[in-house]
């Protein structure tokens, strides 16, 4: 079963995940299996965490700014209790990390560019095996914090990216119509 398991992971059609939501699933696309690919043209580990970190990080107002357009009361209370948790967890870095990455992946999962979902997720959990230093986890709850208060307000500009940044979405429509 495991080998079986592993073949089909290795083709990019499932995907493990390990923690509190683990378990075998379906995987998400061609996204996904791309970044696998990409991943592993890298040597060096500390080099592609170093990119991961950067990457994910970029693209983080994009995430913030897609959860922000659909969200609604309940998703709302869902990332504020996500947030506190990973901030009552502070102390124990692997326990606001497990908060931190349920949180950003409810983040990711909320909006509706697919593409965008994939590649983020894919980061996160590319990442999900490193612990990184106490001053960045520390940076990490106020991040979190800083996301969900702007997807709570649904103020864009608060994102650093202007209210009309879905222009792109818009040719696409215009494009298909």
């Amino acid at each position: 079963m495991n080998e079986a398991v592993r073949i089909l992971e290795t083709r990019g059609l499932v995907e493990m995940r390990r923690g509190l939501r683990g378990g075998i699933f379906v995987s998400t696309g061609p996204a996904r299996v791309f970044l696998k690919h990409a991943v592993h043209s890298f040597e060096a580990k500390a080099t592609l965490v170093e990119y991961c970190w950067s990457v994910f990080s970029q693209l983080e107002p994009l995430v913030v700014a897609e959860a922000a357009r659909k969200a609604n009361a309940d998703s709302v209370a869902e990332l504020n209790a996500l947030a506190a948790r990973m901030a009552a967890a502070a102390e124990d870095s692997v326990e606001a990390l497990t908060w931190s990455r349920l949180l950003f992946r409810r983040i990711a999962e909320m909006g509706s560019n697919p593409l965008l979902t994939a590649i983020y997720t894919g980061l996160l959990d590319l990442l999900e095996q490193e612990n990184p230093p106490p001053a960045v986890l520390r940076r990490l709850v106020a991040r979190s914090q800083r996301a969900v208060a702007v997807i709570g307000s649904g103020d864009l500009e608060r994102v650093g990216l202007p209210a009309e940044s879905d222009r792109f979405a818009t040719n696409i429509s215009e494009l298909r119509g």
